[in-house]
């Protein structure tokens, strides 16, 4: 649905350190234009629940996986450049009442539980655009 345009998604912050440091990351590889592809590299390479987070040489490798490389990216992943705007948007989600990944809301509605599958949210989505 996302990809042909019909639903727009937004990707929300939470406040673990864990992911305050790849959400960083994240931002550095916006400046070399390529988010997307970066995000896949880190979600492929998560770890399970619990059991530490990422060093930054861990992401700066993920950035090479994600064609995001140079000294750039390397200086911005390791001098946290966007640890500011990480803490503001881990707030601002606080904020909304978002304390759990995932969490999915459609048309200002949050989605239960037994929502969160494939045809859960498609028909959630088909629901508030009728």
């Amino acid at each position: 649905m996302a990809a042909n345009g019909s639903v727009g998604l937004r990707a929300c912050i939470t406040s673990s350190s864990r992911v305050c440091t790849a959400a960083n990351a994240f931002g550095c590889s916006a400046d070399e234009g390529r988010p997307a592809e970066y995000q896949r590299v880190l979600y492929e390479n998560q770890p399970p629940e619990r059991t530490g987070g990422f060093t930054v040489d861990d992401l700066v490798a993920f950035g090479e996986q994600a064609e995001v490389t140079g000294e750039a990216f390397e200086t911005c992943v390791a001098d946290g450049s966007y640890d500011g705007w990480v803490s503001n948007v881990a707030a601002s989600q606080h904020d909304a009442g978002v304390t759990a990944t995932p969490t999915i809301v459609v048309d200002g509605q949050t989605l239960e539980a037994d929502q969160l599958t494939p045809d859960g949210v498609r028909a959630a989505v088909e629901q508030a655009a009728a």
